[in-house]
């Protein structure tokens, strides 16, 4: 009885999860008409900046999930400017290596409903080096670490990117070593986006709802 039981609510558990997945993917294909533009289209970037965003995709639900807060976030990528345009780098699953697309695109509605723009402290020559770093990820493809094993420097998520592109020109954004580091079911001890951006190293700068 308690296997046919158990069977009954698996079969329901992945039934209620294939039709989540599925309207939040409809939903998306109506955002993606989304023609306004971003309210940071026109602002300054600075090289080694840091956009976070709370995405609209069921894999961002779940990131969000994670976290207790209200202003969650679920991604981040770090601005890297050539020939005066900025641009984003990031690590994303939809993309099996390290990408790079413009702010306009990281930014527009179908792809986030709450964005926070944050910049390191004082010290712009060490944001134009992590720059350089994230920079050197995509050029290398680096691949996306489905695993969310921060301690595996070969694969690299979102966080653990922009994390790394900073600790190796010296500045750890986990002051702490390991105190922003949260417990995630299956995956175990995982760096989130809202934890990174509390750091005591990162000024908050602006930030948007649509």
């Amino acid at each position: 009885m308690i296997p046919l039981v158990f069977k009954v609510c698996s079969r329901r558990l992945v039934l209620g999860c294939s039709i989540f997945i599925a309207l939040t993917e409809l939903v998306m294909v109506f955002q993606s008409h989304d023609t306004r533009k971003a309210p940071l289209s026109d602002f300054e970037f600075q090289n080694g900046d840091l956009v976070f965003i709370r995405g609209k995709t069921w894999r961002s639900f779940f990131v969000t999930f994670a976290e207790v807060k209200a202003n969650d976030f679920s991604h981040v990528g770090i601005i890297r400017i050539a020939d005066g345009t900025p641009y984003v780098i990031h690590a994303a699953p939809e993309r099996e290596t390290v990408k790079i697309e413009s702010i306009d695109i990281f930014l527009s509605p179908a792809n986030a409903d709450h964005v926070g723009l944050y910049r390191l402290a004082n010290r712009p020559h060490l944001a134009e080096r992590a720059a350089g770093e994230a920079w050197r990820y995509f050029k290398e493809k680096v691949p996306f670490d489905h695993q969310f094993d921060i301690s595996d420097e070969k694969k690299l998520y979102c966080t653990e990117l922009v994390w790394l592109a900073y600790k190796h020109v010296g500045v750890n954004l986990d002051e702490m070593d390991g105190n922003f580091l949260r417990d995630v079911p299956i995956y175990g001890k995982v760096l989130l986006p809202t934890r990174l951006s509390e750091s005591r190293l990162l000024t908050r700068i602006c930030g948007f709802r649509y």
